[in-house]
């Protein structure tokens, strides 16, 4: 059964639940996670956003404009961003996939996978902003074993924290603690820590917006890193019901030399 979440189907706090738990369950951590899951499925979605970038000196930048087309379903995900403006990001293009549960891989290319790609690290900040590809698949939600640690207070709106762990030694980050909306089914703050507990990066919902399905989803949100620094991400445009077209995922199609010799391949 198709499930189509909200405009930014990928992001861990933009997400909208495609479903809440069984009457009885609504805070039972297995099943948040399960919705979370599903939420996420897709047979196409597009979104374009404009990223503010903010230094710790409170710098701002030029805004950044992207889009991401994607599909996801319970046998992975695949997506593709492509730079927008300025001129020097324009047409450059990452596409990253993952197959069931396993490594995250990307490739980047320029105009055109037709031209060649090369290996692209999925860790690495997309474009100089806090957005991580790693991120958008939000491979924690098949963690085992989340637990509820206390609630908390997100601006207005109260959450429930859901703690995830993995024990893989390959993975960058090792627990994440997101703060869900449980009357609204929202993540409103995802906290990602590494191998020593170690905040790396917080994403946090500030505006929200109802769409015609009647599902919430986050209109602006800021991811801030280790650093301080902190990229401020708007969506302006998106499609829930995209029809990917034909070649849109060609660099994955045609990736497997770069997947044999990837030495940036984290589950």
């Amino acid at each position: 059964m198709r499930r189509v979440g909200a405009l930014l189907l990928l992001m861990v706090l933009t997400v909208a639940l495609g479903a809440p738990a069984a009457c009885g369950d609504e805070l039972a951590p297995a099943a948040i996670a399960e919705a979370m899951r599903q939420a996420r499925y897709s047979d196409g979605f597009a979104v374009r956003m404009n990223i503010t970038l903010v230094a710790p000196t409170g710098q701002r930048s030029l805004p950044i404009k992207l889009s991401i087309v994607g599909q996801m379903d319970a046998a992975g995900g695949r997506l593709v961003i492509r730079g927008i403006a300025p001129e020097r990001i324009r047409n450059r293009f990452i596409a990253a996939e993952r197959i069931g549960a396993g490594p995250i891989r990307a490739v980047a290319y320029r105009e055109s996978a037709a031209a060649g790609c090369a290996q692209a690290d999925p860790l690495m900040p997309v474009f100089d902003s806090n957005l991580v590809v790693w991120d958008l698949f939000a491979p924690w939600w098949s963690w085992p074993e989340p637990r509820m640690v206390g609630t908390a207070r997100v601006a207005e709106d109260d959450c429930v924290n859901l703690r995830l762990r993995t024990d893989s030694t390959a993975s960058p980050i090792r627990e994440v603690v997101s703060c869900v909306d449980a009357n609204r089914h929202l993540p409103l703050r995802t906290q990602l820590f590494d191998g020593r507990h170690t905040l790396v990066r917080t994403v946090v919902v500030d505006e929200t917006m109802r769409q015609e399905s009647g599902r919430i989803a986050a209109r602006k949100f800021s991811i801030t890193g280790a650093d301080q620094a902190v990229s401020e991400i708007e969506v302006y445009s998106g499609d829930e019901d995209y029809h990917v077209p034909a070649g849109t995922f060609a660099a994955l199609d045609t990736a497997a030399a770069v997947w044999n010799h990837a030495n940036h391949a984290i589950p």
